[in-house]
């Protein structure tokens, strides 16, 4: 990828590891140019590219997706949205192993509270740092498995429906 700077003279981006990159926002440093990507939640790329200092070798810099997700709209009525959202928080509070922090999720979708929410959707509203992976909200939210059981889930599954009606 090639950009021209105000001197005209053609600056060249070599990205080696894209993978390392995940819908959102990226920042790449070069020698020469700090060149911004960003991502929108519609996969539109926007480009920015600045004069920096040089520096000795390439870094690569992982930056959290735009606040752009609204979780409210996964709630299947809307005016129970901030009921079925705080109940969540509470719920997952103290969890910090995927299984659990996902289960109240898994509930609430099998009660027919809520819809199967995105990465960036779940990130928004609780955090980056609740899960390590994008692998463990797409497994424990997959519809076609039973990850759950037992009367801890079959009660929240109960309190989420309870909180539809």
């Amino acid at each position: 990828m090639e950009k021209k700077n105000k001197n005209e003279k053609p600056v060249t981006v070599h990205i080696t590891n894209h993978n390392q990159f995940q819908k959102g926002v990226g920042a790449f440093v070069t020698n020469l140019n700090h060149l911004t990507i960003v991502m929108d939640s519609e996969g539109n790329m926007k480009m920015d590219a600045l004069q920096t200092p040089a520096m000795p070798h390439t870094q690569v810099e992982k930056v959290k997706p735009e606040k752009n997700a609204n979780f409210e709209l996964l709630v299947t009525k809307p005016e129970r949205a901030a009921q079925v959202i705080e109940r969540l928080h509470t719920l997952m509070a103290g969890h910090s192993r995927p299984k659990d922090v996902l289960m109240p999720i898994r509930a609430a979708m099998d009660a027919g509270a809520l819809k199967r929410p995105t990465w960036e959707e779940f990130c928004v509203e609780f955090g980056f740092n609740l899960l390590k992976s994008k692998s463990s909200l797409a497994n424990y939210t997959d519809l076609r498995t039973i990850k759950y059981d037992g009367e801890s889930y079959k009660s929240m599954v109960e309190e989420f429906r309870k909180i539809l009606f």
